[in-house]
């Protein structure tokens, strides 16, 4: 019995002390991802307020520069795109990955050995970030677009490359063409 208290005595104040850390992060987390949503959404209203139209979908809001037409996208269809991914800075941010050879030189990507066919996605499969997923529902053939969306759509937590945790992320769209499956 006395082990039990010698060990409860020890052990209980560092478990609530860990509890206490933990649930100041959780606070701090959704705290920072408040502050994120705020950001987007001034930006989007801003954009709106200029004139552009506004889509949002799945907590991803895509703002369209381009209209396109005859056919927009849905699950399980394949998207034939050109893309740039930044991070989200009240717009544009930081450049980390792009389909693009006239942007790929500017942030080393071999876009040719990249083993992937980094032009062509099915929607509806988990192939994209679950923002850009949700963003490219109903954009149109022909559309230019930025997807924008909260670090828990795109990587959350984890670092990625260049892009750090807790990042929200923009990827500027061009729609070439939608093949329905």
């Amino acid at each position: 019995m006395n082990r039990f208290r010698v060990f409860s005595s020890l052990f209980l104040p560092l478990l609530s002390a860990a509890l206490i850390v933990v649930s100041c992060t959780d606070k701090e987390q959704q705290t920072a991802l408040e502050n994120e949503v705020k950001k987007i959404d001034t930006y989007v209203e801003s954009l709106a307020n200029s004139g552009k139209k506004v889509v949002i979908s799945g907590g991803s809001s895509r703002v369209i520069h381009e209209e396109g037409s005859d056919v927009s996208v849905e699950k399980g269809d394949s998207v034939y795109l050109n893309y740039a991914g930044y991070t989200f800075s009240d717009g544009l941010g930081t450049i980390f990955d792009t389909n693009m050879e006239s942007l790929s030189a500017t942030i080393g990507i071999d876009i040719y050995n990249r083993g992937i066919d980094a032009g062509k996605v099915v929607v509806g499969k988990g192939e994209l970030l679950k923002g850009l997923e949700s963003g490219l529902l109903g954009a149109m053939k022909g559309e230019h677009s930025y997807i924008v969306f909260p670090s828990t759509l795109g990587y959350g937590n984890d670092k990625k490359g260049i892009v750090p945790p807790m990042s929200s992320l923009i990827f500027e769209i061009w729609i070439l063409n939608i093949v329905k499956n």
